[in-house]
């Protein structure tokens, strides 16, 4: 057995295609790829009449990379028949495009005239079901539009029994010897960033609670100090950007900085699995999540108010549609309502990788193959599992907690990234930093305790949380 780290994303769906920003329309017979130049002037090239299928994606979305082959094979199957123009943007890179169809998930289809699409006239527009199989798909514009009679035809599936079932993916990572900050702090701006391109999903008193709960988890346990006050600073002007009489928080909201001052680039860890732009980021949440947990205090209720936030954060702001809906699922079973220490949490979250990677195993490989180990493995902890048990079992749960504690940093306070690779040790503080910035760091902490200050008992409709 090698050394493997074996991540699931967070929204539980990952492919083996991959779905790249900005690929070339010519690569896929009938599929057009419009931006934010090409997409007004392609439109109105056409009568106003004509019938428009738009699919809005992201590229790092899991959903939608699974989806994508589906969706191509739909777009060469219209591409004989002049009665459908099929087309899609990417939401990741033309953030601009999609905020006017006012999009709260991917991948979300779009039919209706190309006048009206044009007009961005939401309200005009009939959505599809992303189903992954592509005779419900086409049998559904046919009733909407009267699509072709050979349609019907077309009743192969494409892959899967359709959306939401088998639907985790795992990433293969270099086992480090701890997690990586660098991977943590850019999935953390990345999410916030996602959330902040997609105004539509701030709106109403349980996201404003969603958000206030995430802000409030973030400013108490992310492992980078910059992050801390980004999230602190967001927290302590909610109630002034985000008024709780009011639907929507007002645009300035929109321009805060999750983590100020940080000089993410890339992934590094989650980017050498990744192997193409986008899967870096849902490994980065996957880390993200587990730093939390094992940061939150050792208190009685820290780990049920924990699922809360996290269950906020993955129903309201990971876009991901299908993702969202099988995470929080699984946040909602017996077991995740038995959480209510950090041991609870630490360990309901690790047992929610390896169900994602056991389910992965069973579908794309027959359950067989490295790539889907159960984790951790043997080398990386000997004492966490019985020698020769069965790949689900024979866990000792004391070993595996204290190794999670140790690997993922609940050891020590938050830190800056100290190194060029910026791959360090996320529970021990260093002797030095990078940034050279002893006032920054004043700055941090100064804001974070400004947040446990003022809490977040004003969001909630409960006391306030202990994290």
């Amino acid at each position: 057995m090698g050394l493997a780290l074996a991540w699931a994303c967070l929204g539980l769906v990952l492919c083996s295609g991959q779905l790249l920003p900005a690929q070339a329309a010519e690569a896929f017979p009938g599929l057009e790829e419009w931006n934010n130049k090409t997409i007004l002037p392609s439109l109105r090239a056409l009568k106003d009449d004509q019938w428009v299928l738009l699919e809005l994606y992201a590229h790092w979305c899991p959903a939608c990379q699974k989806f994508q082959p589906i969706y191509q094979d739909l777009a060469a199957h219209f591409q004989k028949d002049p009665g459908l123009v099929v087309a899609r943007v990417d939401c990741a890179e033309y953030k601009d495009v999609c905020a006017k169809y006012e999009v709260r998930g991917y991948p979300t289809l779009l039919l209706g005239r190309a006048g009206k699409v044009a007009a961005h006239d939401a309200a005009a527009l009939t959505k599809i079901a992303a189903v992954r199989i592509l005779d419900n798909i086409v049998k559904e514009l046919k009733g909407v539009m009267d699509a072709s009679k050979e349609a019907s035809a077309l009743g192969r599936k494409a892959g899967g029994e359709g959306a939401g079932q088998g639907s985790e993916a795992l990433r293969i990572l270099p086992a480090p010897a701890t997690a990586s900050l660098n991977d943590v702090e850019g999935a953390t701006m990345e999410s916030w960033r996602v959330v902040t391109d997609a105004p539509a999903v701030l709106t109403g008193a349980d996201a404003r609670q969603a958000l206030a709960d995430w802000l409030a988890l973030l400013a108490r346990t992310h492992p980078s100090l910059l992050c801390q006050a980004g999230a602190a600073a967001i927290s302590t002007q909610l109630d002034t950007l985000w008024p709780g009489d009011q639907e929507e928080p007002l645009p300035g909201l929109l321009q805060l900085d999750m983590c100020p001052g940080s000089e993410f680039k890339a992934y590094q860890t989650c980017g050498s699995a990744a192997g193409a732009k986008g899967d870096g980021f849902t490994c980065g949440l996957w880390q993200l999540l587990h730093t939390t947990s094992v940061r939150i205090a050792d208190a009685p209720r820290a780990g049920a108010n924990w699922l809360v936030a996290v269950r906020g954060f993955v129903r309201h702001f990971f876009l991901c549609s299908e993702c969202s809906d099988h995470f929080v699922k699984m946040t909602t079973d017996a077991a995740a309502a038995r959480v209510a220490s950090r041991r609870d949490a630490v360990l309901w979250l690790w047992r929610a990788h390896n169900r994602a990677s056991l389910r992965l195993a069973v579908e794309e490989d027959g359950g067989g193959g490295r790539r889907h180990e159960q984790w951790p493995t043997s080398l990386l902890c000997t004492r966490c599992k019985v020698e020769d048990s069965d790949p689900t079992e024979g866990w000792v749960e004391e070993e595996v907690f204290a190794f999670l504690m140790t690997y993922f940093g609940a050891q020590g306070a938050a830190q800056t990234p100290q190194t060029s690779s910026r791959s360090v040790q996320l529970g021990k503080a260093g002797a030095g930093n990078g940034w050279g910035a002893a006032a920054l760091i004043f700055l941090a902490v100064a804001v974070a305790l400004a947040a446990v200050t003022k809490g977040v008992a004003q969001y909630s409709p409960v006391k306030v949380r202990a994290f």
